[in-house]
């Protein structure tokens, strides 16, 4: 009705025809072509308003809406489906991450290490893990004392060539907790990227 203006012609309509139906000329066929497709399109819209109000209640009924704040830890839903990888076989989550910023009581950005995402609260997990990893530490110290730790980091050596990063892309091991110039250990920053 709302492609055609018309119900769809069944099998049963085309084997015993109505022999009711008057032939129209071409002003009211068009008349009447216009007239029911506004009128099955009202129809649609209207329908479309109280089914979206109804599935917003039966999803309002059934969410669980977390409070979180900047700092905090969280773990990511990991939607995603890598090439190679067992979906059933890898952990639904990703992270963990930890919140930068609160932007509306649902969206946060969340940082993890190579990237920063803007995500829903319904697709977050709280973290309470006992061992963090390494950058959150240095990345929640970097955020209180910015000038302090900035000036301390450019005089540190790093890396087994023993020179400070100096702004160089930077990887670090999740076995010794050291970190490397991506030059001198052969990885570049779109390859850690990939790395889990």
């Amino acid at each position: 009705m709302l492609m055609l203006g018309r119900e769809v012609t069944t099998p049963a309509q085309l084997m015993f025809p109505n022999p009711s139906v008057k032939s129209e000329t071409t002003e009211d066929y068009v008349m009447s072509l216009q007239e029911n497709m506004k009128r099955a399109h009202q129809v649609a819209r209207e329908k479309l308003k109280t089914t979206l109000k109804q599935r917003k209640r039966y999803y309002d009924l059934r969410i669980l809406q977390r409070q979180y704040s900047e700092g905090d830890l969280v773990y990511l839903l990991d939607t995603a489906v890598v090439k190679g990888k067992c979906k059933k076989l890898s952990s639904p989550w990703k992270g963990p991450g930890i919140i930068v910023k609160k932007l509306s009581a649902y969206l946060y950005r969340v940082k993890l290490r190579n990237s920063v995402f803007v995500t829903n609260h319904d697709r977050m997990m709280p973290c309470r893990d006992r061992k963090v990893p390494a950058w959150i530490t240095v990345y929640k110290t970097r955020s209180t004392d910015d000038e302090v730790v900035e000036d301390h980091d450019d005089k540190k050596e790093y890396c087994v060539c023993r020179k400070p990063c100096n702004g160089r892309f930077m990887i670090q091991c999740d076995y010794c907790d050291e970190w490397y110039h991506g030059s001198c250990v052969n990885i570049s920053a779109t390859d850690a990227l990939d790395i889990d």
